[in-house]
């Protein structure tokens, strides 16, 4: 299975295609996936009148468009005596092994495949998370990476005093060819914990990243969830071998990134996107920039070789403890990161002076009410909204329009080859 580049009408191949929750475009030649990718965005416009006809740009292509997704998260089950780890099918929980995937990068997949067969071998007991099956033959949908809720644990190991196996999770950091590998288990004591890392060790000294360079491990997580809940990381982790973060590189800075944190899983994709931002708000980005829902830094960071000062504002804790050390190691002073909600943040940041730019990118359900309020008593000059769902993205754009907005610009950007998912960037101007 080989990259045909992203004009490529070449069909990629994928046993576990049909089933699988991830793919659904995946027999599609990539052309057709970017004109109904643009079709589902101006759908969205059309359903508002401020937005309905707003002229939106042919959907960028992903430079990269298999094995272009950087992390995966496997729950863990049984069939049998045998251990399988995989996604879910399609609209379902049923589970099945996946020993390939188009769009993970070759290297997470084959060190996760390698660790399945190990947790077999050593016949490490497994809980599985809840509604989770195991049906032989079928497949599964990418699970949530968000930090696990505080919830009861209903359902513990029944081997006293053993940890059970509940999950996976790989990240690749692309930049470096750094590998961190997480064993989601249960409470208790996990003998097996060497064993693991050495497999880990072992398989990811023979994989190749899909830009053909050795990747190498740096860091092995052990991660509790004890709770009965379908978020699948919990929130203590610890490191078994390494470092508890990797190293990373993108747009001249490095990068340390933790296992809970979010970073785009295609990187080559959102450095296209940062670089079109950064052309669209060159003008308005010399001044005080503030970046919702910052994440880990990546735009604040990119942000700041222009303006005055970058006010970073992030929920996660674990994300506001990369970023701030993301700014000390690049040796940045004019980024600040604040740890708390956007629409109380935001309102704190432009009562210190005006904004010249605001920066928004929410999670898939856009903003909330009081988000959206708070940034347009804030009165940025620009405003500029990356998001991933259109029909959120459409509904907050004919708001902000309506409270003294021009849209300049939308352009769609794809993130996710071969899934229904589509990336939008628009850029608005204070009338």
């Amino acid at each position: 299975m080989r990259d045909a580049g992203p004009k490529g009408e070449m069909r990629q191949e994928c046993a576990h295609f049909g089933s699988c929750g991830g793919c659904s475009l995946l027999d599609r030649p990539y052309e057709a996936q970017l004109a109904s990718k643009r079709a589902l965005v101006a759908a969205a416009f059309e359903a508002h009148r401020e937005t309905a006809d707003a002229p939106i740009d042919d959907v960028v292509p992903s430079p990269r468009i298999v094995g272009y997704r950087n992390r995966l998260l496997y729950p863990v089950a049984t069939a049998g005596r045998k251990v399988i780890g995989g996604f879910f099918r399609r609209g379902s929980h049923d589970l099945i092994d996946v020993k390939m995937c188009a769009i993970q990068d070759p290297a997470i997949t084959s060190v996760a495949s390698t660790l399945v067969s190990e947790i077999e071998r050593l016949r490490l007991p497994i809980l599985p998370l809840p509604g989770t099956e195991s049906v032989a033959g079928d497949e599964v949908r990418s699970a949530d990476w968000s930090e696990g809720a505080a919830t009861p644990a209903h359902e513990k190991s029944s081997h006293s005093g053993s940890a059970a196996i509940r999950a996976l999770a790989v990240r690749l950091a692309p930049g470096s060819g750094e590998l961190m590998v997480a064993l989601v288990t249960t409470s208790g004591l996990l003998p097996a914990a060497e064993d693991l890392a050495r497999a880990a060790e072992r398989a990811s000294a023979d994989a190749l990243t899909a830009s053909r360079r050795r990747a190498r491990l740096a860091s092995v997580m052990r991660n509790i969830q004890d709770g009965e809940t379908n978020v699948v990381l919990g929130r203590r982790s610890l490191p078994i071998k390494g470092r508890d973060y990797l190293l990373d590189r993108f747009f001249g800075f490095q990068w340390r990134v933790s296992l809970p944190s979010f970073t785009q899983p295609n990187m080559e994709a959102a450095r296209a996107a940062v670089q079109h931002l950064l052309r669209e708000v060159s003008d308005s980005a010399a001044g005080v920039v503030v970046d919702a829902y910052a994440g880990i830094g990546m735009l604040a960071l990119a942000l700041s070789r222009s303006a005055a000062r970058v006010v970073a504002i992030e929920q996660a804790a674990s994300a506001v403890r990369d970023g701030r050390e993301n700014v000390k190691m690049n040796r940045l002073r004019n980024v600040d990161f604040v740890e708390g909600d956007a629409a109380s943040a935001i309102p704190e940041a432009a009562a210190r002076g005006p904004v010249s730019l605001l920066v928004l990118d929410p999670p898939r359900r856009g903003l909330s009410e009081a988000a959206l309020e708070a940034s347009l008593r804030a009165a940025p000059l620009r405003i500029a909204y990356l998001a991933c769902s259109p029909q959120s993205h459409a509904r907050d754009l004919a708001a902000v329009i309506r409270g003294g907005y021009r849209l300049e610009r939308t352009t769609p950007f794809d993130f996710f080859p071969h899934t229904g998912h589509v990336e939008v960037l628009s850029v608005l101007r204070r009338r």
